[in-house]
């Protein structure tokens, strides 16, 4: 904020009021200025300074105190260095964080190792929200420093003839400007550096789980084969049952002895076989055809209504065709 107006003593006088951050840690520094322009005085107000720039304004104050108060915007420099400092300190400790998650530099962690890792997306939304947070703190003092220099230019053309108004503290707002610059285009390269890691992350971890599901679909299908291996047996198993079954049912049923087991008048051993003895052959094996028939037609119909519910299926998750124009 400023403002030039007339006052008794002066014919011109111009009135500052600034903003500037030193740091995320402590409040902002706050800067009022009074500048005579015909006398060539200034009058400062700072409320919450750094340390640092306190000492170094008390020290230029003791060495040279006519030229600092003669010279406008000689205290913004000091605090305008201080808060380009901490800009630019917190811009290196964040460019550390980032080669540290980069594969590149030998110093940093490999992403294959913490992909899985649960704070991983957290550190890095983090570290790209210091990333913008840091870039308009940045833009902040750039558009200060804009402010200061344009106010500079227009006291310098307001200062009567004579005067001698010095360039030195335009000079070293201009050049702390250009820093600025230079240290948010660093901040904003660093803050792409980011995204590309955290597209990097996402990429790699979406191949993982990929991956993850291939090897659950391999083990899947490996498992039906399996199953299917064993419904094989247990098919096989059920025919060996099934062949014997019947006449294992018609020995039951019937409960007749085929062969008769004795000795003759002499005492030798002999095998008596029933006259009826084909009606077991006779029975047994057209049952054994007529069960083994029945199943195979129960079979194929089950096969069928399976086949007719698959080809319904497939037809109500095919998409409707548009018509035609």
């Amino acid at each position: 904020m400023a403002e030039a107006r007339s006052g008794q003593a002066d014919v011109y006088i111009t009135e500052t009021f600034d903003q500037f951050r030193d740091g995320w840690d402590r409040a902002p520094t706050y800067v009022w200025l009074t500048y005579a322009v015909k006398s060539g005085s200034s009058t400062y107000l700072l409320i919450d300074c750094a340390d640092h720039a306190k000492s170094s304004i008390l020290s230029r104050a003791l060495e040279d105190p006519v030229s600092l108060a003669s010279c406008p915007f000689a205290v913004h420099g000091f605090i305008v260095r201080e808060d380009y400092s901490s800009c630019r300190v917190i811009v290196e400790e964040l460019r550390r964080e980032v080669l540290h998650w980069e594969d590149n530099r030998g110093q940093g962690i490999p992403l294959q190792s913490i992909i899985h890792t649960p704070d991983g997306t957290k550190k890095l939304h983090q570290l790209s929200r210091d990333f913008h947070g840091i870039i308009g703190d940045l833009d902040d003092l750039d558009e200060s420093l804009t402010f200061l220099l344009e106010l500079g230019k227009t006291c310098k053309s307001m200062t009567p003839v004579g005067l001698g108004l010095s360039d030195s503290a335009i000079e070293t707002l201009a050049y702390f400007k250009s820093r600025t610059r230079i240290c948010r285009r660093r901040a904003e390269i660093y803050n792409e550096r980011t995204r590309l890691i955290m597209n990097l992350f996402f990429s790699i971890g979406s191949q993982v789980d990929s991956r993850t599901n291939l090897e659950i679909a391999n083990l899947t299908s490996a498992i039906a084969r399996d199953a299917q291996r064993d419904s094989s047996s247990m098919i096989t198993i059920a025919a060996v049952i099934m062949v014997f079954l019947p006449g294992t049912f018609i020995s039951a049923l019937f409960s007749m002895v085929f062969f008769n087991a004795g000795r003759d008048e002499h005492g030798k051993a002999t095998m008596e076989v029933s006259p009826l003895i084909w009606y077991y052959p006779v029975i047994t094996i057209p049952l054994t055809i007529l069960v083994f028939g029945v199943w195979e037609i129960w079979r194929r119909q089950r096969q069928a209504k399976s086949k007719a519910f698959d080809i319904l299926a497939a037809a109500k998750d095919k998409p409707a065709a548009s018509p035609r124009l």
